[in-house]
């Protein structure tokens, strides 16, 4: 799908004290579930788009393949590693209502005009530059936004975590993710790396690779289809903190 637009961006879109207020409950969040004993780190292994200039780089993070071996008993050779972050899910309806206003927006502006009417819980995430572990995400998809991807609604006790398709929430059957959102939390000058980096394909009218230096700022988002391969650099020093959304619609027909 050839695009006049492949992402739309909206600088400090969410107000300090916005962004401040979801930091705080964020935070919040992820001490208690911690404490609480609730896994809340995303170390993902999977298949990874394995684009980008240092794609392959990326993918293993900070890691050697003994350590990976070591820590989650997972071969590196085999298993490409994936994910260092740590998340939590929001739902609040305040911040819900202010991210879609963009995200709708953008849709039109854009010229996508996507058929999306439902949105997923909030995924607040915390990118970590200290100590030996860096904070990345490698090469990936959001969402494939064809009948494969579609979501299919199972009962909450029935649910196999390893399915990635199943989902407890009704609203969420047969549908797939067509629209992505990422809203900086904190400004680029409180960490280094940590860049939202896209990958147009081979046949882009422009570079191929592209950062998005627009979201630099505090309270910047980036809207984007959900099926465009992403990544987020190591985090080197410091912290990033972001809030993702992603919105839902029929299959592309």
């Amino acid at each position: 799908m050839q695009l006049t637009h492949s992402y739309f961006w909206y600088s400090k879109a969410f107000t300090n004290e916005e962004c401040d207020r979801i930091l705080e409950i964020g935070k919040s969040q992820i001490e208690k579930e911690k404490q609480s004993g609730k896994k809340v780190s995303a170390d993902v292994f999977g298949n990874s788009h394995k684009g980008g200039e240092s794609g392959g780089k990326e993918a293993k993070g900070s890691k050697t393949n003994e350590e990976l071996i070591e820590k989650y008993g997972v071969d590196y050779e085999k298993h490409v590693y994936v994910r260092d972050s740590e998340v939590t899910w929001l739902s609040q309806e305040w911040i819900f209502k202010r991210a879609w206003e963009y995200i709708n927006d953008a849709n039109k502006q854009a010229g996508w005009f996507f058929d999306v009417d439902y949105a997923e819980p909030m995924q607040f995430t915390i990118y970590r530059g200290t100590g030996e572990e860096k904070g990345f995400y490698s090469w990936h998809m959001d969402g494939m936004s064809d009948h494969f991807g579609k979501y299919r609604y199972v009962p909450q006790d029935k649910i196999n975590k390893k399915d990635k398709q199943q989902t407890p929430i009704q609203n969420m059957d047969g549908k797939v993710r067509k629209l992505s959102m990422t809203l900086n939390l904190n400004g680029a000058e409180s960490y280094e790396g940590g860049l939202l980096q896209f990958d147009f394909g081979p046949h882009a009218r422009h570079k191929r690779y592209h950062t998005c230096e627009e979201i630099k700022p505090k309270g910047s988002i980036c809207v984007f289809p959900s099926f465009i391969p992403h990544q987020v650099t190591p985090v080197t020093t410091g912290t990033r903190y972001s809030l993702v959304m992603w919105c839902l619609g029929r299959p592309f027909k």
